[in-house]
């Protein structure tokens, strides 16, 4: 893959892609608990910025490592700077829960079923489910380990076509069985797959500044609303299962490719400084939005309308992340990268491995 493809394609869209991924968590959640038009834009809404940032997993893990060779080093530093990226942030906001059940504050009830210190316990074992939006954790870090068998089989046959064919056989199966699948895994696995997929093509798309192409891909971006469950029903009579649906999956392959490879007004938008700053902060915003916004709707009547509401929730959330990702997320990232890694034995002498240092790279 061409430094040039990467540097002009990928890296400034893709913070933008995740930030409008977690403001439609955000705003799916804001509908369900307001009842904002009557919850046109929730009701399983949010679900489409959850595939999004499955398909920015599957992408960046697929660009960041598949063509780096399949070594003990190589594989140590994938883990640890995914484990430090996504787990120690996960520990401490799921004890949020518990803390705020303890002083009695609203915003205790998002996810009431952490109710004990071994419910906590199990959370963050990765023995239950996830309770709220927790449960992407633990597939999240399965899809880390699913990439370790793509990677190694990838380098095992040194040849793209057939890593792509064995893809494309595994989403068909996905595909096939999809409706009898009662494994969550199983059920989510596809979209980390279309991320892979579509970072191993990537060499073979081009940006493109043309207008009508940009035009089309600007149209098709401010179409992400027809993938809401109530909005298609409103407008098309079709209720729409997010996770299931092949014409939702169809839909968001072909925006994130376009987005890859948008040259113009699409490119502006997501490349942007503000959108580039969400989604620098979005784990942060994904995780803690939940308590904000339990706690603005407690606190705020609503006779005070929902520009009000929305707006205090929408700035708390963000300055909130904002302390987390400075103060908590990418401090605690560094501590792990920078811990010198175990020791062992080399004949007759101890060797110990030098620190996994942070490197900027796509989040």
């Amino acid at each position: 893959m061409s430094e040039e493809i990467k540097r002009d394609l990928t890296l400034p869209v893709l913070d933008g892609l995740r930030g409008v991924a977690a403001l439609n968590v955000m705003v799916s959640h804001y509908s369900n608990e307001s009842l904002l038009w009557g919850g046109l834009l929730g009701k399983g809404a949010g679900q489409t910025g959850v595939m999004l940032f499955f398909l920015l997993s599957g992408f960046l893990m697929t660009y960041l490592h598949i063509d780096q060779p399949f070594r003990a080093p190589e594989v140590k530093t994938y883990l640890l700077r995914r484990f430090a990226r996504v787990y120690p942030l996960f520990v401490l906001v799921a004890a949020f829960p518990l803390l705020l059940q303890r002083l009695h504050f609203p915003a205790g009830v998002a996810m009431k079923e952490v109710n004990t210190f071994t419910v906590y316990l199990r959370q963050i074992a990765l023995l239950d489910r996830g309770v709220g939006v927790f449960w992407t954790i633990r597939v999240e870090l399965l899809f880390y380990l699913v990439f370790v068998a793509i990677w190694l089989i990838h380098r095992k046959v040194e040849n793209k076509w057939i890593t792509a064919a064995l893809l494309l056989s595994a989403l068909v199966a996905l595909r096939i069985h999809h409706n009898t699948f009662q494994v969550q895994f199983f059920e989510k696995v596809h979209y980390f797959l279309f991320g892979v997929t579509s970072a191993m093509a990537l060499p073979y798309g081009r940006k493109y500044r043309h207008w009508l192409l940009a035009g089309c891909g600007l149209l098709l971006f401010l179409s992400f609303p027809l993938t809401y469950p109530k909005v298609s029903l409103v407008l098309f009579h079709v209720e729409l299962d997010p996770w299931r649906s092949d014409l939702v999956a169809v839909f968001l392959i072909a925006l994130f490719n376009v987005t890859l490879r948008d040259g113009r007004w699409l490119y502006r938008l997501l490349a942007s400084r503000g959108a580039r700053w969400l989604g620098k902060v979005s784990y942060s915003v994904y995780l803690l939005h939940y308590f904000v916004l339990l706690t603005v709707l407690s606190w705020v009547k609503p006779e005070a309308g929902h520009i009000v509401r929305f707006s205090l929730f929408l700035v708390g959330s963000l300055l909130f992340a904002a302390l987390s990702n400075r103060l908590l997320e990418r401090p605690i990232q560094r501590f792990v990268l920078g811990v010198p890694q175990w020791k062992f034995w080399r004949g007759n002498k101890l060797v110990q491995l030098s620190p996994v240092l942070p490197v900027t790279e796509p989040q």
